[in-house]
């Protein structure tokens, strides 16, 4: 018979043991494309261990020469959540907008560690209000990040102030988003 996906055990990499030392502000990252690169360099540059979850092997020494320890395996298996340190993360990032299992990997870190901030990438706006209740702390959204380049872009182009366009810039995000990008309490 066939175990769910959480029970399956993460692919293993050589040297997976020798990983230095974790520090003592981490964050989890999984995917290590433009944005999950991206974001594990600037936690770096700002004193964050980060830890990469990447199931592309391909991806393994790049990830090193970076300086992050990675975790090669499936974020929707609870083995590679706890062997990237999420119960003992400050942060979680899902980088990717087709992470596999998204909702169970929320799930899962929530209740490894139910302090954890949960940062999710997602491709559409309207899935903000699932992804929140389904833990997410912060939800980013691809087509109003979009919309809201092209509006910028536009406004420099018809000659408005840094001023005006960061005024426009926050009245958009919240209309476009209401409140997407942070949780609410309500």
């Amino acid at each position: 018979s066939r175990l769910p996906l959480s029970l399956r055990p993460s692919l293993q990499t050589q040297g997976l043991e020798e990983t230095p030392p974790i520090g003592e502000f981490r964050t989890v990252v999984v995917g290590y494309g433009p944005v999950g690169r991206t974001a594990a360099k600037l936690l770096s540059e700002n004193g964050i261990q980060a830890t990469i979850i990447e199931m592309n092997p391909g991806s393994i020494e790049p990830i090193r020469a970076a300086g992050h320890r990675i975790v090669l395996g499936d974020a929707s298996h609870v083995e590679t959540l706890k062997a990237a340190g999420v119960q003992t993360a400050i942060s979680l990032i899902l980088s990717a907008s087709n992470i596999h299992q998204t909702s169970n990997v929320i799930q899962m870190a929530r209740l490894l560690n139910p302090t954890i901030q949960i940062l999710v990438r997602s491709a559409y706006i309207g899935q903000r209000h699932s992804l929140l209740a389904q833990g997410a702390d912060h939800v980013i959204a691809e087509e109003s990040e979009v919309a809201l380049a092209m509006a910028e872009t536009i406004q420099r182009n018809l000659g408005a102030t840094a001023e005006q366009i960061d005024h426009q810039r926050d009245k958009l995000r919240s209309d476009l988003n209401d409140n997407t990008f942070k949780k609410t309490n309500s």
